[in-house]
């Protein structure tokens, strides 16, 4: 395993595109020939000491290699003659980039800014910026997610052209180059690692860009939406958390930092950085350097428990925020199970938390969202998400000491759980209101819907989520039947109140209320149904081991959800067809006799 007691996690040949440039590879001539009295960069003439080492092959990294050695001492030279001339940002072509550019703006202005930091957001704007102008120029069509094959679309070519197209490759594009955003969003390196001119490139090639879309009057571009508010997403993962209120201490927070034993110290900058932020209150700025770091504690945390190598390396994927929670461990011998996942070796509402907040599809998928630059920036200025990030990040620092009892309230299992019990809860609301006699099964069958406790959704079986998936719908379908009824009930028992319900339909409300008792009793039959399929599939791993059974059950909730969506049909206060609830009912009884006798 690779030592990573004080080493650096990007492996000898990704370091070859972050060293500085020594006094031996200085450019000695006149920079201003890469670099126009505009300030735009000039792509022409850098793609003609590189056009001799470029290749169609994309994935040669000594092609990238000798491009970026040409490159190294260009870079270096505009980096500083930037920074010995005066340049107003505000004359900077940079609005392309979007709403979130003055947050750019800001950052550059402030004295206490880095180079991490103006690192992330300038590749977050530029990724999203770029996804833009595809939007813009393909008639509305879903940009690429990955940047790099972003910049492989003709629509992207024939704005910027073959030249420019070529420098944007070797600093973003590829894993096989400098792939400069990746390895800044993943919390690779560490503060010294990052040279300087990488940032005074980043801006002046934004400039360039932009200019050139100015001249082609292709601006304003056409904005994608962004996530406006993560607060009601927040708000569900600080209720499970219940983080006290006095949890920050800033004297124990230092400590915790500069004692730690397994946080490289060179790492450990960023971490009094965050704070300095979180102080000043400059919460925007906390954010965007707390998720890469946590992506980093994770990938310690892994290294530790798996014994494993996560350096960022050629030819292989990196250990991510999406690989960490995969149920085996990548690239060895022979199979072996990831250890991050074993809660007696890591703390369980740790994952779970961690899951919520970066990888749950019906969560805010922070990292995400925010690296990609589809979040507006004031979205992340939220004291609450903060809060939560600071105080998962201090649970990570003592990953195997017990944490705040969390329970995951974005996973498809957990989400179907809550809907079952939402389901309950309208169907007796339904029971209690109109229906005058509740049959005693009916009663026992709802009374046995208990909540239950430690929801598995790691290691979890491949149709598993299929099986969720059905479930959720079915329970959905049920409270939504349960609420037609109690409308349209409501509303006739309303109107002959007030006299103005005539004769027929009022014998459609006492056939209604009728019918009601035998309506509710075989929805709690398919509620129980329901719960009992959940719980088994929760806590009886081996049915999944049968594939006569699971045939047979899935069968069950395919017709159950055929049912069920015709309850809501002809349940509909606007339906005419609300009798046929009643041959819906004997339809279960068969469907449940075929396919799920208890």
């Amino acid at each position: 395993m690779h030592n990573l007691d004080e080493g650096s996690l990007l492996s000898k040949d990704i370091s070859k595109f972050y060293h500085k440039c020594d006094v031996s590879t200085k450019y000695k001539g006149d920079i201003k020939k890469y670099l126009l009295a505009d300030w735009c960069l000039d792509f022409k003439e850098m793609y003609v000491i590189l056009q001799g080492d470029l290749t169609a092959n994309e994935k040669c990294h000594e092609m990238y290699l000798s491009c970026f050695r040409k490159l190294l001492p260009i870079f270096d030279g505009i980096h500083l003659y930037y920074c010995n001339t005066f340049c107003d940002l505000n004359d900077l072509e940079l609005e392309w980039l979007g709403m979130n550019c003055k947050y750019l703006l800001l950052l550059l202005d402030a004295e206490d800014s880095n180079s991490m930091e103006s690192c992330l957001l300038m590749t977050s704007l530029l990724d999203n910026a770029l996804a833009n102008v595809y939007f813009t120029v393909s008639n509305k069509r879903t940009p690429p997610h990955l940047l790099r094959d972003l910049l492989r679309t003709e629509e992207i070519c024939s704005v910027f052209g073959t030249e420019t197209i070529s420098i944007l490759k070797i600093i973003v594009g590829t894993p096989d180059s400098i792939n400069l955003r990746n390895i800044v969003w993943h919390g690779f390196p560490k503060p010294q690692e990052i040279p300087d001119y990488y940032i005074s490139i980043l801006l002046l090639l934004m400039h360039t860009l932009g200019t050139d879309l100015k001249k082609k009057k292709m601006t304003p571009l056409i904005e994608r939406p962004k996530i406006k508010d993560f607060s009601p997403l927040c708000e569900k993962v600080y209720n499970q958390l219940k983080i006290p209120s006095n949890w920050f201490d800033e004297y124990k927070y230092g400590v915790k930092i500069k004692r730690h034993s397994w946080l490289i110290n060179d790492f450990k900058i960023y971490w009094y950085q965050i704070f300095l932020h979180y102080k000043t209150l400059q919460y925007w700025k906390v954010v965007l350097l707390i998720i890469p770091q946590i992506e980093l504690l994770l990938r310690l945390i892994y290294a530790r428990v798996n014994k494993f190598d996560v350096t960022a390396k050629l030819n292989e994927y990196y250990i991510t925020m999406d690989s960490l929670f995969e149920y085996d461990v990548p690239n060895v011998a022979r199979k072996c199970r990831n250890n991050l996942l074993d809660i007696r070796i890591v703390n369980g509402e740790l994952q779970k938390c961690v899951y919520d907040l970066f990888i749950a599809p019906n969560g805010p998928r922070l990292r995400d969202k925010v690296s990609h630059g589809e979040a507006e920036l004031e979205a992340i200025d939220n004291i609450l998400l903060c809060d939560i990030l600071m105080f998962l990040s201090m649970g990570l620092l003592d990953y195997e000491s017990p944490f705040y009892n969390y329970e995951s309230v974005f996973h498809l299992n957990c989400l179907t759980k809550d809907a079952l019990l939402i389901g309950k809860k309208q169907l007796q609301k339904l029971m209690e209101m109109h229906v005058v006699e509740t049959p005693g099964d009916s009663l026992k069958l709802l009374s046995d819907l208990k909540s239950l406790s430690k929801i598995k959704i790691f290691n979890r079986h491949k149709k598993d989520s299929e099986f969720s998936l059905l479930l959720l719908k079915n329970s959905n379908l049920v409270y939504t039947t349960c609420l037609n009824y109690e409308h349209s009930i409501n509303t006739r028992l309303e109107l002959l109140t007030q006299r103005e319900l005539h004769s027929r339909r009022r014998r459609t409300l006492e056939k209604m209320l009728k019918s009601l008792p035998l309506v509710c009793t075989v929805l709690c039959e398919i509620l129980f149904c329901l719960w009992q399929i959940f719980a088994q599939l929760q806590f009886d791993d081996a049915i999944y081991e049968n594939e006569t059974y699971l045939t047979k059950l899935l069968r069950f909730l395919k017709h159950t959800l055929k049912l069920n969506e015709n309850f809501v049909k002809y349940s509909d206060i606007n339906s005419n067809e609300w009798i046929k609830t009643e041959q819906l009912c004997r339809k279960f009884k068969d469907v449940k006799l075929l396919y799920y006798p208890l």
